[in-house]
């Protein structure tokens, strides 16, 4: 039954890619980082549910283009697709091309959902709930792991989900990690991938109202325990922007 259900729910998601592709990218990045075929004990473990996810997405930014090109244009976007063409010839003359095939495909998920989701990513609301998304995606293992311990005394180690990357009890504890600071201030890091977005090709303005407002966030920031120093002044002349104009 559990198999029916998490299936029915993945194909009920694909049409929402195909006319809304953000939102088709927040469903790919909840199987993604939650793994709900995981928790089933059948056909499901083995569906590919990532994989119509990601082609949902894909498909819906072929037909109905909503993403901002200029993106693919990034330092760190052109190092990710050089970086997939030295997979594609590497995988091309293996020793196995089989089995080097087949691993090609789970890199080229990423890399390429990677690349669509800096094209989709335009504003300061779309960066949050993406970010919510991941977070409280594996911080269900948290809580889950946590009234798991509860119930066991502690005596049983929390293990993650099935044979995923994050299925080990020192893997998934790591995610958590990580995932307790998004929770923790989602609006520190929003605000740092949002200014970065807007300085990427654009000048900074340099008003004295904006000026403030920076400050202000560099400073809030700061008193929850963040380096002074891990902004450059210069750069929040341009990250002040973001926070009037989105």
């Amino acid at each position: 039954m559990r198999d029916y259900l998490i299936i029915a729910i993945v194909l009920a998601s694909l049409p929402i890619g195909l006319f809304q592709p953000f939102y088709g990218l927040l469903a790919y990045a909840w199987i993604s980082y939650m793994y709900p075929h995981e928790l089933a004990w059948s056909f499901a473990q083995t569906f590919p549910v990532a994989k119509l996810s990601a082609l949902s997405v894909m498909g819906g930014l072929l037909f109905a283009p909503a993403g901002n090109i200029a993106a693919v244009r990034q330092r760190e976007n052109i190092s990710m697709l050089l970086l997939w063409c030295t997979f594609t010839i590497s995988s091309a003359f293996a020793f196995y091309p089989a089995q080097a095939w087949y691993k090609w495909q789970d890199a080229s998920k990423l890399i390429v959902m990677s690349v669509l989701a800096s094209m989709l990513l335009r504003d300061r609301q779309r960066i949050r709930l993406f970010l919510l998304v991941i977070a409280f995606s594996v911080g269900f293992y948290g809580f889950k792991g946590g009234l798991f311990g509860l119930v066991t005394g502690g005596t049983q180690m929390v293990m993650g989900p099935g044979d995923s990357i994050i299925g080990a009890n020192n893997a998934i504890g790591l995610a958590l990690n990580m995932c307790d600071l998004l929770l923790d201030d989602p609006g520190h890091h929003v605000h740092i991938l949002a200014r970065k977005h807007y300085c990427d090709g654009r000048a900074a303005p340099h008003d004295n109202a904006e000026k403030q407002m920076a400050n202000r966030t560099h400073r809030r920031s700061a008193s929850r325990g963040r380096c002074r120093d891990s902004v450059h002044p210069t750069e929040m002349a341009g990250s002040s922007a973001v926070d009037a104009q989105l």
